[in-house]
């Protein structure tokens, strides 16, 4: 599965991007999160509760940020396991300056997700994730309400 898209955020470039490298505001805005251990600047762990149609439980995922380029943009990269499945995912966003106070965020995301999960049919994980999409980027719109 892939998503992309882009919005624009009204913060200057070097906030958006310390807050998007920061694990501790970014699981602020992760829908579902159980738990969250940084394990340094670079990696973390989280444990995420999983509800879709009759499957639920847990699945703990690793997360790498890589690729990092300051006040221009990342990649981050997770695998994660639970529910009788694996889980891939590989998120990179850029950065660019509209304004002096505005940053425009793009963004791409590609999910592999095999095993108990993957049979639930692409459409419903595709809205699932459309949602969860939705609901992170409105977080991080709220954090720069300030």
């Amino acid at each position: 599965m892939k998503f992309d898209g882009s919005f624009s955020l009204d913060a200057p470039i070097n906030k958006v991007y310390t807050t998007l490298i920061d694990p501790k505001i970014m699981a602020k805005g992760l829908p579902d999160l159980e738990d969250l251990e940084v394990i340094d600047a670079d990696h973390f762990k989280a444990k995420f509760k999983i509800g879709i149609l009759h499957i639920k439980g847990s699945v703990n995922m690793d997360f790498i940020i890589k690729e990092k380029t300051v006040n221009q943009g990342a990649t981050l990269v997770v695998q994660g396991t639970g529910l009788q499945s694996t889980i891939e995912l590989q998120t990179k966003f850029s950065l660019n300056e509209i304004e002096k106070q505005k940053t425009m965020l793009n963004w791409e995301a590609e999910a592999n997700i095999k095993g108990l999960l993957s049979g639930i049919g692409s459409k419903m994980l595709e809205i699932r994730g459309k949602k969860q999409i939705e609901e992170i980027i409105e977080s991080l719109k709220k954090e720069f309400e300030n």
